[in-house]
């Protein structure tokens, strides 16, 4: 639904005769700049009794303050010759409407807005080339007393919305069906960035960016921003060595990012971690720093207020708990600080040599692996009204989430990551084998023959595969022996490991310990966004991760392409 907010609009002192009734003008004919389905337009309404369809106010339409709480209703609406729609409202004897009312006999409250639906547009353009979008066909759905019109200098205004599916007729009476959205970065969306500013104890600033003409996504940066830089409450710094199982049994994520969806101080163990690491790592957060330690644990529901958790394992770092990868058998290093350089070796440097001998030094194989911080990020959506649930159940949501984004990234990075900003994958990275023979059994020796040719088989050997590929495997019938190429999780010898995380059409055969992951500054930055999400009730948790991934030895891998 649209709004249109007037300044100054025309309210009339109560009816007489009539106790709380209030004349007032909801719409004119005044331009209004939007941008429409990829263009600037200049939206006009048609006001008109041929127009405006009024049956929803006549039909006692409410009266809200602020498009939110209704604080009266519409006893009747008309359209005048002047190109004007009005309305007799009549406030209730609530207490917030009351308050209202009283703002309006004494001219403080001069503020309507209308909200409205487009169900029929025209469009033209006038001699100085702009965009003209008539609604020569609408209906109110509701009238409000605002505090702020959209648009102060002008006087008239509209929040952003969507237009559901109309009618536009053009100049040449062509007419066709579209669907038309409103975007939600348009300027000087006064009325939301009060609101906001109001809510979060930040109205000296929306005063500002409202007088400035900035646009409400501006606005919503500018909290974050602030949010970020709020003194953290002083208290007991708890160390890395002294927090241990503490840490991740007291940790809450769900209680830290209600605190800063709602501007409040962070807890006192929340804001100390986020100083410490802050001090680890040798700069502040965009948001907040979250230990790594905290995703560690699998949240267990139970009666006693305290939270049971169940670690993943010493040697497996938290925010790589739910990786494929991981699992398969790569190592990771965790709490970097800077580049890590790993040597590749043609062969192994040891041999027996003579007393006196001079050792030889194996020949270097190609390029050495470096690997260096790469920003990973996650976006995770939680409704306010989750959030406020609290409890181990909450935790562990918004915990699990934020690992699954991560983990999966990760995943898809190690099989196939182009290199640059991201890791170089498997698939991507030079000298890694490549081997034919389709899905069959003979590709699945010829990859194992690969790998064992280049003297890299190794502890940790497993086929990793789509699950198109697995199928094929299992249906392939060896001889009449009765059994199939793949059975259960078994291939040559070898686990067999299926996931859609694998690119379409490859199967990838190696030692999986070659891969080398690598996690830089022992937390998780996080930003908590409750602005964009105002209006739906959802929070934005953006999660970054500062990682890199590669593989230490190409010969350890050999890939197969469908």
């Amino acid at each position: 639904m649209l709004r249109r907010e007037f300044a100054g609009a025309e309210i009339a002192a109560p009816t007489e005769g009539e106790a709380r009734t209030v004349d007032l003008c909801f719409a004119t004919e005044s331009p209004v700049r939007r941008r429409m389905g990829g263009e600037e337009v200049d939206e006009v309404l048609s006001v008109t009794p041929d127009a405006v369809n009024l049956e929803r106010l006549n039909a006692g339409g409410p009266l809200l303050l602020e498009h939110e709480k209704q604080i009266g209703g519409v006893l009747k609406a008309w359209v005048d010759g002047d190109g004007k729609a009005r309305a007799r409202v009549k406030f209730s004897r609530s207490r917030a409407a009351s308050e209202v009312l009283d703002d309006v006999v004494d001219g403080i409250a001069k503020c309507v807005s209308v909200g409205y639906v487009v169900d029929e547009w025209k469009r033209s353009v006038d001699a100085a080339g702009a965009v003209i979008m008539r609604a020569v066909k609408w209906t109110a759905h509701e009238v409000s007393i605002v505090a702020m019109p959209a648009d102060i200098g002008a006087g008239v205004g509209r929040a952003s919305g969507f237009v559901g599916v109309g009618k536009i007729e053009t100049e040449k009476t062509e007419t066709k069906q579209m669907s038309i959205e409103i975007v939600k970065e348009q300027r000087s969306d006064a009325q939301d960035i009060a609101k906001l500013g109001t809510k979060h104890n930040l109205a000296a600033d929306a005063a500002e960016f409202i007088g400035r003409g900035d646009s409400l996504d501006a606005f919503k940066s500018h909290i974050i921003e602030r949010q970020a830089a709020k003194p953290i409450a002083a208290g007991r710094v708890f160390t890395k060595e002294g927090a241990g199982d503490g840490l991740a049994a007291s940790y809450s994520i769900s209680a830290f990012v209600r605190a800063m969806a709602d501007g409040r101080t962070l807890p006192e163990l929340e804001a100390a971690e986020h100083e410490r690491l802050s001090r680890t790592v040798g700069r502040g957060a965009a948001g907040f720093w979250v230990p790594s330690e905290v995703f560690k644990r699998t949240m267990t529901a139970v009666s006693s207020p305290a939270y049971i958790g169940t670690t993943v394992g010493e040697n497996i770092p938290a925010l790589s708990a739910d990786s494929l990868a991981v699992r398969l058998g790569a190592r990771t290093l965790s709490g970097l600080s800077g580049k890590v350089i790993f040597p590749r070796a043609a062969k192994s440097s040891a041999a027996f040599l003579a007393e006196t001998a001079t050792a030889v030094e194996s020949p270097m194989e190609g390029a050495s692996l470096e690997l260096d911080a790469k920003r990973l990020c996650a976006v995770v959506h939680v409704s306010k009204r989750l959030l406020a649930q609290g409890g181990p159940d909450v935790e562990a949501i918004v915990r699990q989430d934020i690992v699954l984004q991560l983990s999966l990234a990760l995943d898809r990075a190690i099989f196939s990551g182009a290199g640059g900003v991201a890791p170089t994958g498997i698939l991507t990275t030079a000298g890694v084998a490549a081997v034919a023979g389709g899905t069959t059994r003979a590709g699945a020796v010829n990859l194992e023959a690969a790998v064992a040719g280049a003297d890299a088989l190794g502890a940790s050997m497993a086929y990793a595969m789509t699950p198109t590929i697995s199928a094929a495997l299992k249906n392939e019938q060896l001889g009449s022996s009765g059994r199939f190429a793949l059975e259960g999780r078994d291939l040559l010898g070898y686990a067999a490991h299926v996931s859609t995380q694998v690119p379409p059409g490859q199967i990838i055969f190696g030692n999986w310990s070659e891969v080398i992951i690598a996690q830089f500054g022992g937390g998780v930055e996080v930003t908590v966004d409750a602005a964009s999400g105002a209006s739906s009730g959802m929070v934005k948790i953006i999660a970054n991760q500062y990682v890199d991934a590669g593989v230490r030895h190409p010969g350890s891998f050999a890939v197969l392409a469908v």
